[in-house]
């Protein structure tokens, strides 16, 4: 039996994006990010960032337009702009620290997953998102609830 060949993942710079720190929370003593003061259609929160002290038009995440020019150009242009701005020997040693970093982290991720316990919590959060997702698509309250009681929720 054939089996379905994943697709290969094609890097687009246009869709990278990080949080931005758009401030800090001194009651909470830490940092407040551009996702946790925008909504999931991308609108911004402007109430939340006000009460925070937050210029609202600041809250946007980090792209490709605040790094150098060289790492939206092309592959080979962004590495040498990388091995430039980080101080690396070469290219290979940016390459390769790269790599193993990556692949550590997604270690370190699976470490957690083998730890996680799956709490109440968890099925909250994911009982609220998939109602907002359902209710999005049109679903009624009474079909979401039928939905959702299948799970236990």
């Amino acid at each position: 039996m054939a089996t379905a060949e994943k697709k290969k993942f094609t890097f687009d710079p246009k869709k990278a994006k990080r949080n931005r720190c758009v401030g800090w929370d001194p009651k909470e003593n830490k940092g407040v990010y551009s996702n946790s003061l925008t909504n999931d259609d991308g609108s911004i929160r402007v109430e939340q960032a006000k009460l925070l002290g937050i210029d609202p038009a600041t809250v946007k995440p980090i792209t490709i337009a605040d790094l150098h020019n060289r790492y939206g150009q092309s592959a080979k242009e962004a590495l040498a702009q990388f091995v430039k701005d980080n101080d690396y020997a070469t290219p290979d040693d940016a390459v390769w620290d790269l790599i193993v970093a990556s692949a550590m982290q997604n270690a370190a991720n699976a470490s957690v997953a083998e730890h996680r316990p799956v709490t109440d919590k968890a099925v909250e959060r994911a009982s609220f998102t998939l109602r907002a997702v359902l209710k999005a698509q049109g679903k009624s309250d009474a079909e979401i609830d039928q939905l959702l009681s299948a799970f236990g929720k």
